[in-house]
């Protein structure tokens, strides 16, 4: 994706990338959520559309489209240290199938855009424009299922979190078992956490 993108960019006719000091240029950021657990990808793109026409931007949009929608999990693995970007155009293992509709191996499974011109970065409430697929991905933790949209907090460090939310119910368990209310029924004791 990473690689994919880089070259999108520097192709001759692309707009652009934000120049943070003249505060010029049209691609400002990108953050890319990936659950390996449901295999969804949510690419948002931070974008500045001031300087730009409707027609040169919706002509950029269907190219980035293309690219993004074509961007297939062929070579990709299941490897939790395998590189986000491993099978990008021209790489070994992945290919780029231009102008196809996104498919079941699609990488990216969302294209979200939020315009914003300003010099910071876009607050928590700035308009996300939903150009394909879902407005979020799917994560699991514990046996649970979670929408995670594009501006929420998540930890993304799935197998961490388990073990920190694990860890923290049997401290309450513990706990619970040895500092009740006088009168309220207590629980079989718990072994000591480890």
């Amino acid at each position: 994706l990473v690689r994919a993108l880089n070259g999108f960019l520097r192709q001759e006719g692309s707009l652009p990338v934000y120049d943070i000091s003249a505060h010029t240029g049209v691609y400002r950021l990108v953050t890319v959520r990936y659950s390996k657990r449901t295999r969804t990808m949510a690419v948002l793109l931070v974008v500045k559309l001031e300087e730009v026409s409707k027609e040169a931007w919706s002509q950029e949009q269907a190219r980035l489209l293309t690219l993004l929608g074509g961007l297939v999990r062929d070579g990709l693995t299941d490897d939790e240290d395998a590189p986000l970007d491993a099978g990008a155009a021209g790489e070994e293992g992945g290919e780029v199938k231009a102008g196809e509709e996104p498919g079941p191996d699609a990488l990216v499974t969302s294209v979200m855009l939020q315009p914003y011109g300003g010099l910071s970065v876009p607050g928590p409430d700035d308009e996300v424009q939903l150009l394909h697929g879902a407005d979020h991905i799917e994560e699991e933790l514990l046996g649970l299922r979670f929408r995670v949209s594009p501006a929420a907090f998540f930890q993304v460090n799935t197998p961490a979190a388990e073990v920190l939310y694990t860890t923290a119910v049997e401290l309450l368990q513990y706990c619970a078992a040895r500092c009740h209310r006088p009168g309220a029924a207590v629980a079989a004791e718990p072994e000591a956490p480890p």
